[in-house]
């Protein structure tokens, strides 16, 4: 009975650890999705800016 519950401590422990591992990740996921979206809103603007330097008419 001691035995088993020492055991169930160690997997609480264990899996505590996993899901610190994951919250982890997904903190480091969130960061790079948002900037991922940062960099293609500037290419977005690059583009944009470019364009209208292509197609504006020359003064």
């Amino acid at each position: 009975m001691v035995r088993e519950k020492i055991i169930n401590n160690d997997k609480l422990e264990e899996q505590k650890a996993i899901v610190k591992q994951v919250n982890s990740l997904m903190a480091l996921c969130d960061s790079l999705k948002e900037h991922i979206d940062n960099i293609q809103t500037q290419i977005a603007q690059l583009m944009q800016s470019c364009l209208s330097e292509v197609l504006e008419p020359a003064n």
